[in-house]
């Protein structure tokens, strides 16, 4: 749903702040209940989750088939490779210590 005005509710009275995206969307909803009932929010956000059923919005996540897959294109995989192969020879070398030691004795 697109809500084209900002949401007109007392953000302190509600504990929430304009300023945080996830408080806005909660506001929107919390207006948009007075016009339409059962409004289900749908995220993977679980802090949005947590603080939404604070308030008493019943939330769901979207079933994973139902998700936009996110292709890499091949520089993103090429650096992922790499970045992983880095990791395994870092991981790989050994840990070196060099300590010398000195005879202090006088002749």
């Amino acid at each position: 749903m697109f809500i084209p005005s900002e949401p007109s509710v007392d953000w302190e009275k509600e504990g929430l702040s304009s300023q945080i995206p996830d408080d806005r969307i909660i506001a929107s909803i919390l207006e948009q209940n007075k016009y339409f009932h059962n409004i289900i929010l749908i995220t993977s956000d679980l802090g949005l989750k947590l603080k939404a059923s604070n308030k008493g919005i019943k939330c769901m996540s979207l079933p994973f088939e139902y998700r936009i897959k996110i292709k890499k294109d091949k520089k993103q995989e090429e650096i992922e490779k790499l970045r992983n192969r880095i990791t395994f020879l870092e991981n790989k070398l050994p840990i070196t210590k060099l300590k010398i030691l000195t005879d202090n004795k006088s002749a």
